[in-house]
């Protein structure tokens, strides 16, 4: 109720299909509760790879195909996009690496093409809002191309 409140918008990103029935009814139906919301979008992964989504996506796309209602020639990189987990969503500007990881651990590879990696030591409990500021203020010294090529003259 408070995220309701807090104009939080809930999405579970993952495969559903282990969960138990009774949790995935509360898991939509805390979904359709937030879906106006448009303050911060919360993502909750629960059985998730991304991987795995990435098969999930063709998994669909190949059903739609094999019905007729989605030509092959259609298809890129937009209406791939919309067979995401994430669908609808912008992509991360910064991913927060804690406690001396620096891989994506199978976390949002697709959408995670042109965010910004932040390395910190920290652990997600010390993590602090003052460190949350310091990784945003490396942020906006980058340049950011988004895969464009710059050519210095």
């Amino acid at each position: 109720l408070s995220l309701v409140k807090n104009n939080v918008k809930v999405r579970f990103i993952g495969d559903p299909t282990p969960i138990a029935r009774d949790i995935r009814f509360q898991m939509k139906k805390l979904e359709r509760a937030t879906t106006k919301n448009n303050g911060l979008n919360l993502n909750v992964a629960l059985n998730y790879g991304g991987r795995d989504e990435i098969v999930r996506a063709c998994r669909r796309i190949a059903q739609k195909v094999s019905k007729n209602e989605l030509a092959h020639k259609k298809i890129n990189e937009k209406v791939f996009e919309s067979f995401l987990d994430t669908a609808g969503q912008k992509h991360p500007d910064i991913i927060i690496r804690s406690a001396g990881e620096q891989r994506l651990s199978n976390f949002l590879l697709w959408q995670a093409a042109y965010s910004e990696f932040y390395y910190t030591k920290l652990t997600w409990p010390e993590f602090t809002v003052n460190d949350l500021s310091n990784a945003l203020n490396e942020l906006s010294t980058r340049n950011r191309t988004f895969g464009d090529i710059k050519i210095k003259k």
